[in-house]
């Protein structure tokens, strides 16, 4: 194919011009040696690849490079038309490709014996003893596991450049190592307090509650509230696992495997006997099942309870209008930054602290009082956005945004009554809260 037939050594160095040995001339019957130039003049403007380390001018055509593995055959004749010889605007993956396929074993050969020494590093000189590198790795651990920062950030090239400041010497543990360290000191832990539990425990209740992550997993944990022997009130959490099945079946099956694992096996022998005796949880169908299964006393949540009576409240037919209008004020507000920019204008301009809207969440409690006190401390902002809007004003139909404009606006009627709700005045209709307090609280008396 026109490649040497006994490659030059390898051992050359690819990045000077090689001294050539002598080669056979095709054309000279008596095998003679021809004696070709003694080195070739290096490609100018080509040394950023390591590829043209392999590749120098022609001897008979400067316009065109040849192989240095191959030059042995191919340079010795003017002909630039074979193996090895290419055009000096040959593309760098078309001499990649000529390398790797004619001379591979060549250039692994030549990068074993003249693989170049790695530069060593002031951390290889300076090592940190292995009992402060032990201590570090724990303030390390200690201030990651309090700001619930993950793991992966001792990755972060900001972090190591910070530590080689610092510390010059330390290598920070990877992540693998953190969770390691986070398993052992749990372990321990829970074996510390199994054994104070037991102790000291006197009496106490269980409280559950499960939530999803933004993810989308779904998470169930396990609360222990105690009083020790000297009287204190104590709270431990016994576990946080992952909900694969939703069903009160399943949690009871998991919830019992925990308690055995704390050494609570005689409170579900015994559960309305033993020293847990209850079991918090909120509302839903789940938990109270779930409860019923393990045997203990169910006293439904009263944060829960509380925020149940206040969502009955707000579905007053009046109350409820005010706030889907409210929300619409609010929410176009917090959508633009045009509209953001002119709230805090205004309050400026009046010498106020510049504040923005604040919009209510369905699954945040008190975001909804939030959001109407907000709004009446930025009443004068919202107006000058949203007039008043006249009592018994009809929805223009003459365009799209004067009906938008009309549902955002408020009369000054229902500003009063946002104002006395607020206030949490009980004049009619807004005496709702007391009346949804009274049908709820029957649920406290209910057997379990």
């Amino acid at each position: 194919a026109g490649c040497v037939e006994e490659p030059v050594s390898c051992s050359m160095e690819l990045d000077e011009a090689p001294t050539l040995p002598p080669v056979q001339d095709a054309g000279d019957d008596d095998g003679a040696d021809v004696v070709l130039p003694s080195s070739l003049a290096p490609i100018p403007g080509k040394s950023t690849a390591d590829v043209w380390g392999c590749f120098r001018i022609h001897p008979f055509d400067a316009t065109r490079i040849v192989c240095l593995f191959c030059y042995p055959t191919t340079g010795s004749t003017a002909n630039t038309e074979l193996v090895g010889c290419y055009s000096s605007k040959t593309s760098i993956t078309t001499l990649r490709k000529h390398v790797k396929r004619w001379h591979e074993q060549v250039l692994e050969e030549h990068a074993r014996l003249h693989k170049r020494p790695r530069q060593s590093t002031l951390e290889e000189h300076v090592k940190v003893p292995s009992q402060r590198k032990a201590a570090l790795d724990e303030a390390l651990f200690r201030w990651m596991a309090s700001h619930n920062l993950p793991f992966h950030y001792v990755r972060h090239a900001e972090l190591s450049e910070l530590m080689a400041l610092a510390v010059p010497g330390y290598s920070l543990p990877a992540s693998e190592t953190l969770t390691k360290m986070l398993t052992q000191k749990c372990e321990s832990l829970a074996t510390t307090l199994k054994a104070f539990l037991a102790r000291e425990m006197v009496a106490g209740g269980l409280s559950a509650d499960g939530w999803s992550s933004r993810a989308g997993v779904s998470y169930f944990a396990l609360l222990l509230h105690t009083i020790l022997a000297n009287g204190k009130l104590v709270t431990i959490q016994l576990a946080v696992f992952k909900k694969t099945d939703q069903s009160a079946s399943s949690l009871n099956v998991e919830v019992r495997r925990i308690l055995v694992e704390w050494g609570f096996e005689d409170c579900l022998d015994n559960p309305l006997s033993g020293r847990i005796r209850t079991f918090t949880t909120d509302t839903t169908n789940v938990m109270p099942a779930m409860t019923r299964l393990l045997g203990f006393r169910w006293i439904p949540c009263f944060a829960h309870l509380l925020n149940l009576v206040v969502k009955d409240g707000l579905k007053n037919p009046t109350i409820s209008s005010i706030l889907v209008r409210l929300r619409k004020a609010v929410g176009s507000i917090h959508q633009s930054s045009q509209k953001t920019e002119a709230i805090i204008a205004h309050r400026l301009r009046a010498g106020k602290n510049p504040l923005k809207v604040i919009q209510d969440v369905v699954t945040r409690w008190n975001s909804t009082f939030l959001m109407i006190d907000r709004a009446i401390e930025l009443k004068e902002a919202i107006l000058s956005l949203y007039p008043f809007r006249e009592e018994g004003s009809p929805v223009p139909l003459n365009s799209v945004a004067a009906k938008k404009q009309w549902k955002r606006q408020l009369t000054q009627e229902e500003w009063l009554i946002t104002e006395r709700l607020r206030e949490g005045w009980s004049q009619e209709p807004h005496n709702i809260f007391y009346l949804s307090a009274f049908a709820k609280s029957s649920w406290l008396n209910s057997p379990v």
